[in-house]
């Protein structure tokens, strides 16, 4: 699953911000780990924050690119057969 890689990427981020001093970017991390431990997460809020967490993370413009539209299905796919959409 790629929200599995994009987690992998992000606890590399986490531990590296865990060490330093930076309580703001260790508050945004947190934030970020919660919302990320939701395989839907990526469906359930606004491109421009999805966008945002991915820079957060590390990934670059053209990465963000092509990794969101991925991250967006895989998470629409989860959802099949869990919900009705009305």
């Amino acid at each position: 699953m790629i929200i599995e890689e994009v987690r992998k990427k992000f606890d590399e981020k986490y531990n590296l911000i865990a060490k330093s001093s930076n309580n703001g970017d260790l508050e945004k991390a947190e934030l970020i780990k919660d919302l990320i431990a939701d395989d839907g997460c990526f469906s359930k809020i606004d491109i421009n924050l999805a966008m945002n967490i991915l820079t957060f993370i590390g990934y670059n413009e053209e990465e963000k690119k092509e990794l969101y539209p991925k991250l967006l299905n895989e998470a629409l796919e989860s959802f099949k057969g869990k919900y009705t959409l009305i």
